[in-house]
């Protein structure tokens, strides 16, 4: 592909056959990939490998999930290019849209040829994501990854005994989780505030209201 610069792309799949085919597609395209099975790891990598696109599934396997990634790469990256590749449409609801403006959703059964995935990707790199700089992400960008796991769950109406189930930790734990949570978003010590619905709404906020599993 003969282009004014080489694009780069991070992608982010759990799914290691289809990390590997795109990837694969992208490279031989020209573009240049960092790939990543985890929100984490594509955290980490982002500031050294200055993306252009973003390439991810929304639902991950762990948090953060793909959404909830794009959001915090934009905070750092405005003019970040976003494309979901996904093959849960339930995920891209309308409030989850919002929360990454400009971005793209397509399905991985709607691409019929490397071709598409090729021309799809480069729309993405090209797009102007108009909007994207929005309100700060403020301390909800300096959550631990079980920090944000938490407070997502939280957002999807679990109670603290949920949260445990479905996170293999103890009850004690979730719950000294939450109050370092809540340390960290200045909302303890706040007689006037109650910290658990101030969180939700500060995630919901930054990152639409998540899908309940």
């Amino acid at each position: 592909m003969a282009d004014e610069w080489t694009r780069r792309v991070i992608l982010v799949e759990d799914q290691p056959l289809v990390r590997m085919l795109v990837a694969d597609t992208l490279r031989r395209s020209g573009f240049d990939v960092s790939e990543h099975a985890d929100a984490h790891s594509a955290l980490e990598a982002a500031d050294g490998f200055d993306p252009d696109v973003l390439v991810a599934d929304i639902d991950l396997g762990s948090r953060p999930d793909g959404i909830e990634l794009a959001v915090i790469l934009r905070s750092r990256l405005p003019h970040l290019g976003v494309m979901f590749l996904t093959n849960f449409p339930r995920a891209a609801s309308a409030p989850r849209r919002a929360a990454v403006p400009g971005a793209q959703f397509v399905s991985k059964d709607a691409l019929d040829s490397p071709q598409h995935l090729v021309e799809r990707v480069d729309a993405a790199t090209r797009a102007d994501p108009a909007g994207a700089v929005g309100e700060p992400l403020g301390a909800l960008a300096s959550l631990s990854r079980g920090q944000l796991e938490v407070l997502a769950a939280l957002a999807e109406g679990c109670s603290n005994e949920e949260i445990a189930r479905r996170t293999g930790r103890t009850l004690r734990a979730v719950e000294r989780m939450l109050v370092r949570t809540f340390d960290r978003l200045g909302l303890s010590h706040r007689p006037e505030l109650n910290p658990r619905v101030v969180a939700v709404n500060l995630y919901t906020r930054a990152f639409g209201h998540p899908v309940r599993r």
